[in-house]
């Protein structure tokens, strides 16, 4: 009797669990209504454009928010805007309410369908780790998760910058395993296969860095981690070895993220140090299990 595996590819039933996860999804999608700050999420578009423009200086907090997803959200509303009909029908003056809740309407399948991404690359990760015949069950543990499941039908900053996290840990993992691979025999076809792949990361953090500015702090981790796999063998020979990798890399986050991220246009070094400070003050209010009342001994 033939395996499994021969009768169907090995990925099909990762392909199979994420196409349902997606099916459930985009059925109840519409049953999602406003939240509080999705009309300020829409309006950035207009304020990053104005600030383009004219240099009017965006409210305080938006300032550490790049427009990217906001901006491609708002891109595709155009679009179906342009196809659709019933989108095309009433007042679409700035202050209308009908418009915003048919941008809302929009910008909530956008935010689902951009999360599948994550369910995608999530299996790509765990391949390594739990082996090939598993790795369906990683996009059903990230659909399992409450807040990353129910925040992507509406969450337009969270569930973009969580998604491309994911995608910037999965190349980053193919960069550093690359790096450490010694082939000396084709080696300009492994620096040419490296180059691309350097590119690739500094742009997926670029993209990071264009939703939230906090993502630039991967370059440190990838850095990090990097010293720790290769430090010990080449000492200091491992900033002579790789200068030209980091200097690669530098540049081509900085263009991408100049691109999505026109605060950065004005203050290129000083909104990243104030973006640290900000995002630091940010609390868990919630209990640890080690620390909930119930579980503390009593006196």
């Amino acid at each position: 009797m033939k395996k499994y595996t021969e009768l169907f590819p090995i990925w099909l039933p990762t392909v199979l669990v994420i196409l349902l996860i997606g099916t459930i999804g985009v059925s109840i999608v519409g049953d999602y209504g406003i939240t509080t700050d999705e009309p300020m999420e829409i309006d950035m578009v207009q304020w990053n454009i104005d600030l383009i423009k004219e240099g009017k200086p965006l409210p305080e907090d938006l300032s550490f928010y790049g427009p990217f997803f906001n901006t491609i959200a708002e891109i595709i509303f155009r679009i179906t805007k342009t196809l659709s009909p019933s989108l095309r029908d009433g007042s679409f003056h700035n202050n209308s309410k009908k418009l915003l809740l048919k941008k809302i309407k929009v910008k909530h399948y956008s935010t689902f369908l951009f999360s599948i991404l994550a369910y995608f690359t999530v299996a790509k990760l765990a391949g390594p780790l739990c082996g090939k015949n598993s790795i369906w069950l990683a996009p059903v543990i990230l659909a399992f998760l409450p807040r990353f499941w129910g925040h992507s039908f509406f969450n337009p900053k969270d569930i973009p910058f969580a998604t491309m996290f994911i995608v910037c840990t999965f190349v980053a993992a193919l960069l550093l395993r690359n790096l450490s691979i010694n082939n000396n025999s084709e080696s300009e076809k492994r620096d040419t296969f490296l180059v691309k792949e350097i590119i690739a990361f500094a742009i997926a953090v670029g993209i990071l860095t264009g939703i939230r500015v906090g993502g630039f702090f991967l370059i440190f981790y990838l850095l990090a981690t990097h010293l720790f796999i290769e430090y010990p063998k080449l000492k200091f020979k491992f900033f002579q070895e790789y200068k030209n990798f980091y200097k690669l890399l530098i540049a081509t986050w900085q263009i991408t993220t100049t691109v999505c991220y026109p605060s950065i246009w004005y203050a290129p070094i000083v909104i990243f140090m104030l973006a640290s400070s900000y995002f630091g003050k940010d609390t868990w209010f919630g209990n640890f299990l080690a620390t909930h009342p119930s579980l503390q001994l009593k006196k």
